[in-house]
């Protein structure tokens, strides 16, 4: 109900209405909204979905029987999911956070990308990560040749995953690195892709080629039976917080450390923040230059230090039913969210400036659920499309723009009929 309030106000700001009406909203309020709109499902986050037991109970049987029909083997079955990553997010109750709340809603579109990650069910391939961006080429890439980087950069216009984009991940991302990894392992290229049911995975990705079979989950059953959702995702996300807590002790224990970062990478935003003293400059210093090439390189350096045991069991829910002369079992234990999360806060509590030595666990697996972005959130990235800056055009050329999709302008109408509701 939060959320409808948020959106409610900041509409009405952006009509110019300057005292709207109070609006209660309510549990009610918010079924009859559903049923008047007609709205079956709404996919709020990963962890927050409503789930489906029974379809997650049954579907695992259903992919059992392709499976043996078309004689895959955990080498040759893969998942992909995205999620979206904000890469400069902070604890909540640091001095980072505070200062910059004002600034971050200006920046917070330029923050976040959206990351693919795809793996196979015997941990024995993971794929080079995808990163959908805003720009087709920031700033902090100038020089590089976008196609030889570490990850397959692909751009959208608010960099999210359209049906178009997800097909081109498919046909020259996906298939290409898994037909080289066959051929390399003497693997024979008949390959299960398993996706959830988002919007970008359209059933067209069935007919791309006819060695890849495309298998869409069952609504609601993400958080239950998709690999990437046990755990994988969460993991790398919390190493990656971890290591960026670290590398910001020590940009303010070496100043050399710090130099290196702001001469190769900054891209010099939010000047008019400043600490209290010395070691707080440091820390806003290595934030403000931190730029999404280092982000980029640290989410590739945590994805290929999950391990093999870790994307193996991340497999067992949706392949219980898989014959027991094709499983395959990877020795070790797997690596877990909750001792992640507790390194990560640990190193974060050793962070000078304030807020930091606070940091609980708690902050940081808020800081791994950004999936459902604010209201507020979603009108300023709204307003960052609309008035984009010289720079950020610049950083954003060749971007083809369009329209707003189907699905936005239903949800725009939806708001906009609800605030007439309301006013009326």
């Amino acid at each position: 109900m939060d959320t409808a309030k948020e959106i409610y106000k900041g509409v009405a700001a952006k009509w110019g209405i300057k005292q709207p009406p109070v609006f209660f909203a309510s549990k009610g309020w918010f079924d009859r909204f559903l049923a008047r709109r007609k709205i079956k499902n709404i996919k709020i986050s990963e962890e927050a979905a409503s789930a489906d037991l029974d379809s997650a109970r049954q579907y695992p049987e259903q992919l059992r029987h392709v499976i043996e029909d078309r004689q895959y083997t955990p080498d040759q079955i893969f998942n992909m999911d995205e999620t979206n990553f904000y890469w400069k997010s902070m604890p909540c109750r640091t001095f980072i956070s505070s200062r910059s709340a004002h600034v971050r809603g200006r920046n917070a579109i330029k923050e976040r990308f959206t990351l693919l990650l795809a793996m196979n069910a015997s941990g024995s391939c993971r794929l080079k990560p995808t990163v959908v961006h805003r720009a087709k080429c920031p700033r902090a890439y100038r020089g590089q040749d976008i196609n030889k980087l570490n990850v397959h950069w692909l751009s959208s216009a608010k960099g999210y995953v359209s049906a178009k984009l997800g097909l081109d991940w498919l046909k020259n991302c996906f298939i290409p690195e898994v037909e080289e990894y066959c051929k390399r392992n003497n693997i024979r290229f008949n390959i299960l892709l398993v996706l959830d049911n988002a919007p970008g995975h359209s059933r067209l990705l069935a007919n791309v080629h006819p060695n890849v079979r495309v298998e869409l989950l069952p609504p609601n059953t993400t958080s239950l039976i998709q690999p990437l959702d046990q755990e994988v995702i969460s993991v790398v996300k919390a190493a990656f917080s971890r290591r960026q807590f670290r590398m910001m002790r020590a940009a303010t224990e070496d100043a050399t450390v710090l130099q290196k970062l702001v001469e190769s990478e900054s891209e010099n935003e939010e000047e008019e923040l400043v600490g209290d003293n010395e070691s707080e400059c440091h820390v806003l210093q290595y934030w403000k230059s931190f730029s999404v090439k280092a982000a980029v390189d640290l989410i590739v350096s945590c994805w290929n230090d999950v391990t093999p045991a870790t994307i193996n069991h991340a497999w067992h829910n949706l392949l219980k039913g898989m014959p027991e002369d094709r499983k395959v079992k990877v020795a070790g234990e797997p690596q877990t969210v909750a001792a992640e999360v507790e390194a990560a806060a640990l190193e974060a509590r050793h962070v000078p400036g304030s807020g930091f030595a606070e940091t609980t666990d708690d902050d940081i697996l808020e800081m791994l659920r950004p999936d459902s972005p604010s209201a507020q959130e979603m009108l300023n990235e709204d307003a960052l499309c609309d008035e984009a800056s010289p720079d950020e055009n610049e950083e954003t050329a060749g971007v083809e723009k369009k329209g707003l999709p189907i699905s936005e302008i239903k949800k725009l109408l939806e708001y906009g009929l609800q605030i007439r509701h309301i006013l009326e």
